[in-house]
């Protein structure tokens, strides 16, 4: 049983002349015992739908018998649908870029065909040429490609800006400034097994770039679809949230009780309220 607190407020009113007789007031809000004797049932009843449509959209709402399940439902059809079209597309795309790179700019590479990561084939779209690795082979260790048109060229005058004195184009190369630079070279710039060159196919080149170009938009079109599918996710939950509350709070009556009367003294009139919280026993 529940232990009744009572909390008592008064208020007097003044009214003015001509109040011809006292009214008395009596309004009453029980509380069902069936209702306050099980807590956990309000809990579990918006708990459930809102995992429900956490985990699929709409699934929640179509359990509280609300037709916004056909909504969310759609969205997530529709979204998925167009995240795993896009991913293909972009898959396809990226597989054919990869070919056209392989089979014209890559003829000289050496050794057997290796894919490179997506930034490497950013830089074939970006530079006609890789340039050498080492632009003196016969000497000893590794000669870094000068030429800054070409994209192992334009890696060293990198390096050069990041650890050369400002204004100095040539170290020995016994110098820290030096060694620290050709780290930076040798871990960054490209390979005889990875070189390429467009020289005299500015077709081909133009259709890569017109391919890489059309498969990042359909990887960036999959993303939104992604991020479509995780905000139609939260929404249905909070929905499904929103929803249950709102029918558990209608269903149960509020655990107060609530009395007034209106006492006349003369040509005055006194307002008295009563009002009664049903707590929960500890």
């Amino acid at each position: 049983m529940l232990s009744r607190h009572r909390a008592l407020c008064a208020l007097l009113i003044a009214c003015a002349p001509g109040v011809a007789e006292a009214r008395q007031l009596r309004n009453s809000l029980a509380v069902p015992e069936a209702a306050a004797a099980s807590p956990h049932a309000a809990v579990g009843s918006t708990v459930r739908p809102v995992l429900l449509s956490a985990v699929l959209p709409g699934a929640g709402q179509y359990t509280l018998g609300s037709a916004r399940w056909i909504a969310y439902a759609a969205v997530e059809a529709a979204a998925l649908y167009w995240y795993g079209d896009r991913r293909a597309e972009g898959r396809d795309l990226e597989a054919r870029y990869r070919d056209l790179a392989w089979e014209v700019a890559r003829l000289n590479a050496s050794g057997e065909r290796r894919d490179g990561d997506f930034h490497y084939y950013e830089a074939l779209a970006d530079y006609e040429r890789s340039g050498a690795y080492d632009a003196d082979p016969v000497r000893e260790g590794v000669q870094p490609e000068t030429d800054p048109t070409t994209y192992n060229g334009w890696i060293w005058a990198l390096a050069r800006a990041i650890y050369f004195p400002f204004g100095v184009d040539s170290l020995p190369e016994d110098a820290t400034a030096y060694r620290r630079a050709m780290e930076y070279y040798t871990s960054r710039a490209v390979g005889p097994e990875f070189a390429w060159s467009w020289e005299g196919r500015p077709e081909a080149r133009t259709r890569y770039r017109q391919l890489i170009g059309q498969s990042d938009a359909a990887y960036r079109s999959a993303s939104r679809a992604l991020g479509l599918i995780l905000a139609n996710h939260v929404v249905s939950a909070v929905d499904a949230f929103v929803t249950a509350r709102l029918r558990a709070s209608r269903a149960a009556p509020l655990p107060i009780e609530f009395e007034s009367d209106v006492r006349m003294r003369g040509r005055e009139a006194t307002w008295r309220a009563t009002v009664y919280i049903a707590l929960p026993e500890r």
